[in-house]
């Protein structure tokens, strides 16, 4: 699969339907022996806003604003795995009120797979304070958990794995 495709998500998910979820959902990650040679480092839990506003209009103007607003992953955590989540720090989208999206995939892509940019559409489903992207044809998404006036906390999966990543107004 497209590894562009998970920070999509919690991007999206961060900047627009993450919001499905009451609570920022900490990993169920445990704790590693700092002593033990064998375990890498434990990525940190995603924090951030745990509420999102509670009409559409509101909604809408913080997560795309008059004209756009772009959304740079400032956390981001994919259970399970650790180490992998620095290349997606320096990842931004922008949301367009006409429902189009601009991805800008860093300095520091992910794999082969990631694409250094894309664009798409995206889609709100606010009584699920989802959000939804389709690019090249595929489709993803996820929950806005946490949305504030600079701030954006999005849950969602791949592959099974759960993914928060934690958005920061530019």
């Amino acid at each position: 699969m497209n590894s562009f495709k998970p920070l999509m998500q919690l991007l999206l998910v961060s900047v627009l339907t993450l919001a499905w979820a009451c609570d920022v959902v900490n990993l169920d990650v445990p704790p590693q022996d700092p002593n033990d040679q064998n375990n890498g480092p434990v990525a940190s839990p995603v924090t951030g806003p745990t509420n999102t506003p509670s009409s559409e209009a509101d909604f809408l103007n913080l997560l795309v604003g008059d004209s756009a607003r772009t959304w740079q992953a400032n956390q981001f955590s994919l259970e399970g795995i650790s180490g992998f989540q620095n290349c997606r720090l320096d990842d931004s989208m922008t949301l367009l009120p006409d429902g189009t999206f601009t991805y800008d995939g860093g300095q520091n892509n992910c794999g082969g797979e990631d694409q250094s940019s894309a664009t798409g559409t995206w889609t709100l489903d606010f009584d699920n304070a989802r959000i939804d992207f389709t690019m090249n044809g595929e489709s993803f998404g996820g929950t806005v958990t946490g949305l504030t006036e600079g701030e954006l906390v999005i849950t969602g999966s791949y592959i099974g794995l759960q993914i928060v990543g934690n958005y920061q107004v530019l």
